[in-house]
């Protein structure tokens, strides 16, 4: 599996603030611009389910891995959820575009926080995305 594939996919070790923008942005903008080519075919501007899905991972895998970084536990991703669950919860719909921000803000503090200086108990500090080298001989 290449370099690029392992950083988007798996959950481990720890991301720079600098990576994770660009780990976070990349699906987000392909949802964007999947959600615009749909409303300009089709008139309506919603995602299909499995392309969120399918997006939704590497954004989830690139907020644990921040969070490797901050040196807490990956699973403070869940939290991405959190607020639409309460809205939908609560039933009041007419509220989930505060969630929608709520969830904007997280990802955005998130990404201004620096990371804990040298090796912390999950790894080493992230390296810049180069790529993969391999020894001839």
């Amino acid at each position: 599996m290449s370099l690029l594939l392992r950083r988007y996919l798996l959950p481990k070790g720890r991301l720079s603030r600098r990576n994770y923008w660009l780990h976070v942005f990349v699906p987000l903008l392909i949802i964007a611009y999947v959600n615009e080519v749909q409303a300009r075919l089709f008139g309506t501007p919603n995602v299909s389910g499995w392309i969120q899905v399918i997006s939704l991972w590497p954004v989830l895998v690139a907020l644990g891995r921040r969070f490797h970084d901050l040196n807490r536990v990956g699973w403070w991703a869940i939290l991405y959820f959190a607020p639409a669950v309460a809205m939908g919860a609560a039933q009041r719909m007419e509220l989930m575009a505060y969630a929608t921000v709520t969830k904007g803000l997280g990802i955005v503090i998130l990404g201004i926080i620096p990371g804990t200086i040298g090796v912390n108990s999950f790894g080493p500090p992230d390296v810049k995305i180069r790529p993969e080298v391999r020894a001839t001989g």
